[in-house]
């Protein structure tokens, strides 16, 4: 590390943040040989603050990923691989300047085995083909990453997705996003073209190197009406986050902060003549608005959408569930994803201070993995009635399923204030600590949550799976059984008691856990796939190959190993 440290420090580039002084502790006792850092202090923000902030335009996007772009190249011919590209590691300073952070000193995240139940570190959405794969990477691994990125920033959601650690690495692994303007059709060609390129499967037909992908991008930006430097983004900011009296800018921070305050509106800066079109544009749309009156006056078609107790004592308790958001229920209960979300956004455009039509709506958005629009209207929801901790708990499941850890934590924190004892929150925030290996603190919260609300099943086999990655088997197994005791057929206890048997060296038990989970949970093919492993280290390949046919009957997609 110290070698890579020292080699990241030779960096001077605009776009890389400067290392300054680099070495080991010598003169302390508990920390001599730590090695430390001394790195350039960044006033501004991660990227990752504006990646679901929709005052940002498209422009200002493109040019962040095309400074990104020309980081990677200085890196990359200074002979370093981040091996971690995501925006957290990139920061936006206050005067629109883009820096990389970690250069040299970013490790590829391991990857869990399929033979251990373990959680992966960092943000494995960022991760490469080659990575999840185990295979040797280059800087093609961060161009990659950088796909990633601009496709999340274009689209307002991930490329790669699932339910589970495992179907995420399987969606990587394939490399198959959805093209992005089959998501939205006013996303320019150009940008498209190179976020597909970029996340190809195949390192050799991705872009080569940054400078590449910053030229591209710059093309596209030269294009437009005009090109955003350093400048315009200062001074944007500077619009977007007023100063205080302290001289310190104002901006989204967590996202419980974000409900705390209102959002700061843009100042006047475009030219006089602007105001003149405006003028124009306004008067041409009163016009259409007359028109609109007109016809409405005469149809009376708000009847049919009236909500409230006035429109029940009218229409009776039949018609008055006759809303497009009943039918937007209706719709994602069928499955219907896309009539749900078309009925439910014709209702918030009509009823735009209903929360529950924005909660339903981020619900279904985020079911369509549209993280960003999704997350916009939890937000509302939340804003709408600060009381209810529902829009927390979605937006916590929302982040934890795009790996943000930090701010899933502060949903779900939220969402614990508001409403203290629900197992599934508290369960949802221990899992949390697991998922970036702190599984002490796991245990901790669990036993806390034990004495709010007693015994409850999941949290017992979650305790069982933290103490199983603490190597304690012998807690493991009292936790597992009393889960099972209270629900025996509980998949995720039968799961993880499949790996505990199985590190006992009792095979037998192992394999009748594995396929006890399995059959508890049909639509899964995580334990069949642990099956499959415990197999394959027996030496029973054909026993292997016929539980590998059975996953593919339930997920024909399934990414196995080779």
């Amino acid at each position: 590390m110290l070698r890579e440290a020292r080699a990241a420090a030779a960096l001077d580039h605009p776009n890389v943040v400067a290392i300054y002084d680099v070495g080991q502790v010598a003169d302390h006792e508990e920390l001599r040989g730590t090695t430390y850092l001394a790195m350039e202090l960044i006033k501004g923000r991660s990227l990752r603050a504006y990646v679901g902030d929709a005052r940002v335009t498209m422009k200002e996007r493109v040019s962040w990923l095309a400074d990104i772009g020309h980081a990677l190249a200085a890196a990359h011919a200074a002979g370093i691989v981040h091996r971690d590209v995501k925006p957290e590691n990139v920061m936006i300073r206050d005067d629109g300047r883009v820096k990389v952070l970690d250069f040299g000193i970013a490790k590829s995240q391991a990857v869990a085995s399929h033979t251990e139940p373990g959680a992966l570190k960092g943000k494995y959405v960022y991760m490469s083909p080659e990575m999840v794969a185990g295979r040797p990477i280059d800087r093609r691994a961060d161009l990659f990453a950088a796909g990633v990125m601009l496709y999340e920033l274009i689209t307002g959601r991930l490329p790669f997705v699932g339910n589970s650690v495992r179907a995420v690495l399987s969606s990587i692994a394939l490399a198959r996003p959805i093209p992005p303007r089959n998501l939205d059709p006013s996303i320019p060609p150009d940008l498209e073209f190179l976020a597909l390129r970029l996340l190809q499967r195949n390192p050799d037909d991705r872009p080569q190197t940054g400078a590449e992908v910053k030229e591209t991008l710059d093309g596209f930006l030269e294009g437009q009406t005009f090109v955003v430097g350093a400048g315009q983004v200062a001074q944007y900011m500077a619009d977007l986050f007023p100063k205080t009296r302290t001289g310190e800018f104002r901006g989204p921070g967590p996202v419980s902060q974000l409900m705390s305050r209102p959002r700061a509106s843009l100042a006047p800066i475009k030219a006089k003549a602007r105001w003149v079109l405006r003028g124009l544009a306004v008067a041409a749309i009163a016009v259409v608005v007359a028109a609109a009156v007109l016809a409405v006056i005469r149809t009376k078609p708000w009847r049919r959408f009236a909500s409230g107790a006035s429109a029940k004592a009218q229409k009776g308790p039949a018609e008055a569930s006759a809303t497009p958001l009943a039918a937007g229920r209706q719709a994602l209960k069928d499955g219907k994803l896309d009539a749900a979300r078309q009925d439910v956004e014709q209702w918030v455009k009509q009823q735009p201070k209903d929360e529950a039509g924005h909660l339903l709506l981020g619900q279904i958005l985020w079911q369509q993995h549209f993280g960003q629009k999704a997350e916009q209207e939890l937000l509302a929801a939340a804003q709408l009635n600060p009381k209810d901790p529902e829009p927390w708990r979605a937006l916590g499941q929302l982040k934890t399923s795009e790996a943000d850890v930090a701010a899933a934590v502060t949903a779900l924190q939220k969402a614990q204030a508001l409403a203290p004892g629900d197992v599934g929150t508290d369960l949802a925030l221990a899992k949390l600590y697991g998922l970036r290996g702190d599984w002490k603190s796991e245990i901790q919260m669990l036993d806390a949550a034990y004495h709010r609300v007693g015994e409850q099943p999941e949290l017992l086999a979650e305790a069982g799976f933290a103490r199983y990655q603490l190597n304690d088997d012998a807690k493991a197994d009292d936790d597992l059984k009393r889960a099972l005791k209270l629900r025996p057929n509980l998949p995720r206890a039968l799961y993880v008691l499949g790996f505990v048997r199985y590190r006992q060296g009792k095979i037998p038990e192992a394999e009748a856990a594995y396929r006890a989970a399995a059959t508890a949970d049909p639509k899964s093919t995580d334990a069949l796939l642990a099956l499959a492993d415990l197999y394959k280290a027996e030496n029973q390949a054909a026993k292997a190959a016929d539980v590998y046919k059975e996953v593919l009957v339930r997920d024909p997609k399934a990414q196995l190993p080779k």
